[in-house]
């Protein structure tokens, strides 16, 4: 609903204060996992011992995923584990390769990050006067397994493996990584261990039924959410975890690719609850909805949902008192000193934006602000520019403002997705027209539209909007 007050800004020119309402995204509900669409293969109970069965391993159990241990003897599958772990074993929390040399007494030092030192298995065969020293590197992305180097002779080539070998550690527990095991008819518990391995990796979230990772603007520092594709899950899951296919003819489980049904679920449900909720960003220190209490330290806060992306070195915040509440008003003001402003009740809507502006992370819904000039050339732009950087760092999304229904769906969903700090609607021919979209963007707690292409329906929140034409 709006106010009819027209403030005027200049002679001819004015802001109007519309009380039209923003919006904020709901946590997302979870939804049910999605089937599996593999081709029926016979069933397996993960629970019954390994090898029992048909001819050749058909009809067999699959034995368990090698264990996170080292193994005593060799690298052989270890005894069935309970059933919440036959699908998902998370990465181990220490080091393998490392806790066994240390076990060893070949342990010595880490010079740098992820360069071990230690004392060559062997050393014995070194040549006289050859120091004992070799290096083992951890595993990362380029170098899945690690690296073992050492500079000194050998009666043959020694390598990771035989390092691995000499040590009995298993070389899919060496790598470091979440194992999943693949079980047809498990699809949705597979899809759960799926969300399990994005989650550790600390940097996704579920925001409005949609998986998405924030990215920063290395320009401006601003920070906005950027829906992950299934290509890119791919990516991410193999990159974090080892997946495992159980081969019935060696009777062993083998490495394989992510499935491409475990990852369009995971992409197109409404997720497991694995991953963290992010309901909104906050670029600036805000009012926590739960207890009002003011947080000032970045972050995600798993009670709110909420993602603090400030520094606060930035933000120095005085004793509350009349007197400092007075000087940052006058501070405001002086930034609006080259604007003449008709009468007192324009400069208080251009005063209102601002303080809008940077309380918005606070707030379920607050006012848009529409302003308008007689004439070309008079500062509408140029105020909208000044109020804008209170909502956050970088620059506002400047668009046009949408002439359709249809272009309007479009638009408000997508930037509430996005969540940008604020949005300007660049020389609008005309007032605020009454789309659907913008109207609900405007006066509810939630927009609910179909994501274009697709029969998928989102619930998505909105930000602080400053129209201007």
């Amino acid at each position: 609903m709006k106010h009819d007050t027209n403030f005027q800004i200049a002679a001819e020119t004015s802001i109007s204060s519309d009380s039209l309402n923003t919006i904020t995204a709901p946590t997302p509900a979870d939804a049910a996992p999605a089937s599996s669409s593999e081709a029926p293969e016979p069933a397996t109970n993960p629970t019954d011992n390994p090898g029992e069965g048909g001819e050749g391993g058909k009809g067999a159990t699959p034995p368990s995923p090698p264990s996170d241990a080292p193994a005593s003897e060799s690298g052989a599958p270890a005894a069935p584990q309970a059933e919440a772990r036959d699908i998902y074993r998370p990465a181990p929390e220490t080091n393998p390769v490392i806790d066994a040399l240390a076990r060893s007494g070949l342990y010595r030092d880490e010079p740098h990050e992820g360069e071990h030192r230690i004392t060559c298995p062997w050393a014995g065969e070194h040549a006289p006067g050859e120091q004992g020293d070799a290096l083992y590197f951890a595993p990362t992305e380029a170098v899945p397994s690690g690296l073992f180097h050492c500079p000194c002779s050998h009666e043959k080539a020694r390598g990771i493996g035989a390092l691995f070998d000499h040590l009995k550690v298993d070389r899919h527990a060496a790598r470091c990584k979440a194992t999943i095991r693949v079980i047809n008819g498990e699809v949705h518990r597979v899809v759960t261990a799926a969300e399990k391995v994005l989650a550790a990796r600390g940097a996704f979230y579920r925001s409005n039924g949609v998986i998405v990772t924030l990215k920063t603007d290395p320009a401006t520092g601003d920070v906005t959410t950027d829906a992950v594709t299934e290509q890119s899950l791919t990516l991410h899951l193999s990159a974090a975890s080892d997946w495992m296919k159980y081969d019935a003819r060696s009777e062993k489980w083998e490495r394989r690719d992510v499935p491409s049904n475990v990852v369009n679920a995971l992409h197109k449900s409404q997720g497991t609850g694995e991953l963290p909720a992010l309901t909104r960003l906050a670029r600036q220190p805000y009012l926590r909805p739960s207890d009002a209490r003011l947080v000032s330290t970045p972050g995600y806060d798993p009670v709110t949902g909420i993602y603090a992306a400030f520094d606060p070195s930035h933000y120095s915040i005085p004793l509350l008192t009349r007197e400092n509440a007075l000087a940052a008003l006058n501070r405001l003001k002086s930034l609006l000193t080259e604007f003449e402003f008709e009468s007192s009740e324009d400069r208080s809507a251009a005063l209102c934006a601002m303080l809008t502006a940077s309380i918005r992370d606070s707030l379920k819904v607050a006012p848009a602000f529409n302003i308008t000039a007689s004439s070309p050339g008079s500062g509408k732009s140029y105020l909208a520019s000044v109020i804008a950087p209170f909502a956050g760092p970088g620059e506002a999304r400047s668009i046009s403002y949408p002439v359709t229904n249809e272009e309007a769906t479009k638009v408000v969903l997508s930037l509430a997705l996005e969540q940008p700090a604020a949005v300007c609607f660049d020389d609008m021919p005309t007032d605020w027209l009454p789309h659907g979209a913008m109207n609900r963007m405007l006066t509810n707690g939630s927009i609910t539209e179909r994501v274009l292409g697709s029969s998928r329906v989102v619930t998505a929140g909105g930000e602080l909007r400053h129209g201007h034409r």
